[in-house]
């Protein structure tokens, strides 16, 4: 007996029963049989009540099999997804006092923003605390040299990263998710977001002129494994940043130190900005050189350039491009240029009301025109920047929103139309002090928006 029913179980875990499944129909016919089987037991006591005791259990387990595999178990494949958590690192962010193993930073750029202009300094108000150490783990921030081969047109010297992937592990991203060693990684820098806001968050803002869709979440890497001399870092807002899934492993030897949060004495000022008076304001504006930076774009690497934006508009819209760019900025330009923005520094300026009935003297409009045309994501970004500091300027009466959307617009018209090379094999086009990094370069009053007086 004990025989027989060691068969009957073997037969029953082969893989030829899996997959079987039978109809209710069925269910109820063998139910009956068993019964009916169980009855003639009772008529026949010479059957061995062992024996259908046991076929009787077969039947059963063979019938319900999958139903309670799949109950109890979720299937052939019950277990859940495996996930490596960080539990340890926090999104607040510390703040620390100078020690003798630090050194204090300002931060220019917004990779790091998790939609607080996070790490980012604001005209020296908020500074940096990084330790001198080569020691991390996953989650850490570090400071690190910016490789020598990389991606950006003029990149910064040092940029901050959060460390993701460890030596010797592999890193692999699907669909804007991070996979370490094939396992989930679960943590709240592990996932694309822009400015804190994951894809469900930020599409539910409807932003009206942002060009980021659902695609542009589901950002996908082949597997990397790091070398043991190296990391993966990636910033927390990969839309605004660079990070190894661009320029590889990070050497560790390219690391200045980890970032131990904000200097503790700027607490005050980073939570409650002053707001900047008339001659504040005025010493900012004019202590501003929007073409400091050096060249780094041949003009043929801009002509490019240009190709690449215009490849696919006709003449007609490559005109109405140039057009409604050249005429803005003229526009924004004579509002003011010069000494003119002194005015409107005055809120109670009657210019402000001419704005507003004006709508920014259609700058807005007339972009909204090129934006519509233009397929390129970072010209598309700096013209709705551009809208919406004219917006948000008029509406504020903020006249440093005004400067900023008019310095992003010359720089358009300076480097993207007003360029006399027209192709390869001629020579190189002398800019003087015009500086060629292309988008948002003239950005240089971006933080103080929200400073302006009342």
């Amino acid at each position: 007996m004990e025989k027989d029913l060691r068969n009957l179980r073997k037969a029953m875990n082969s893989s030829t029963l899996k997959g079987v499944h039978f109809s209710e129909l069925q269910k109820e016919k063998i139910r009956n049989s068993l019964r009916q089987e169980v009855k003639n037991a009772n008529i026949k006591p010479s059957l061995h009540p062992y024996l259908i005791t046991a076929l009787a259990a077969s039947l059963f387990l063979l019938l319900f099999y999958q139903d309670i595999n799949k109950s109890f178990f979720g299937g052939p494949n019950h277990g859940a997804e495996e996930t490596i958590q960080d539990n340890i690192t926090k999104p607040e962010i510390d703040l620390v006092k100078e020690g003798s193993n630090t050194f204090i930073i300002e931060y220019g750029s917004d990779n790091m923003d998790r939609g607080n202009h996070d790490f980012q300094s604001i005209d020296g108000l908020r500074k940096t605390v990084i330790e001198r150490t080569n020691q991390f783990q996953r989650g850490t921030i570090v400071y690190y040299k910016y490789p020598g081969d990389n991606i950006l047109v003029n990149p910064p010297d040092y940029y901050m990263g959060r460390v993701v992937g460890l030596p010797g592990e592999t890193v692999e991203i699907i669909d804007g998710q991070v996979y370490i060693d094939s396992k989930k990684l679960e943590a709240f820098y592990a996932k694309k977001r822009r400015g804190g806001l994951d894809m469900a968050a930020y599409l539910a803002k409807k932003l009206p002129h942002s060009y980021i869709n659902e695609e542009d979440f589901k950002e996908d890497m082949p597997s990397i494994k790091i070398p043991d001399s190296a990391i993966f870092v990636l910033s927390d807002d990969w839309f605004r940043g660079t990070g190894s899934q661009d320029f590889g492993p990070l050497d560790i030897s390219a690391i200045e130190g980890r970032v131990l949060g904000y200097l503790k004495e700027d607490k005050n000022r980073v939570r409650q900005l002053e707001k900047l008076s008339r001659g504040q304001i005025i010493e900012i504006v004019e202590s501003i050189n929007p073409y400091a930076l050096k060249p780094a774009m041949t003009a043929e690497e801009r002509y490019q350039l240009r190709q690449q934006i215009y490849k696919n508009l006709t003449q007609d819209e490559i005109a109405t491009v140039n057009e409604q760019i050249v005429t803005s900025s003229q526009l924004l330009t004579g509002l003011v240029a010069d000494d003119l923005y002194r005015n409107l520094i005055d809120q109670k300026d009657k210019k402000w009301s001419v704005l507003e009935g004006s709508e920014c003297y259609q700058v807005p409009e007339k972009l909204n025109k090129v934006a519509k045309l233009v397929l390129y994501p970072p010209l598309q970004d700096d013209l709705n920047t551009v809208m919406k500091l004219c917006k948000e300027g008029v509406e504020e009466r903020n006249v440093l929103k005004i400067i900023d959307a008019k310095r992003i617009l010359q720089d358009l018209s300076n480097h993207l139309i007003d360029v006399p090379y027209t192709g390869p094999g001629e020579g190189e086009v002398d800019y003087g002090d015009k500086h060629d990094q292309y988008f948002k370069a003239t950005k240089t009053l971006e933080g103080s928006h929200s400073l302006i007086s009342d």
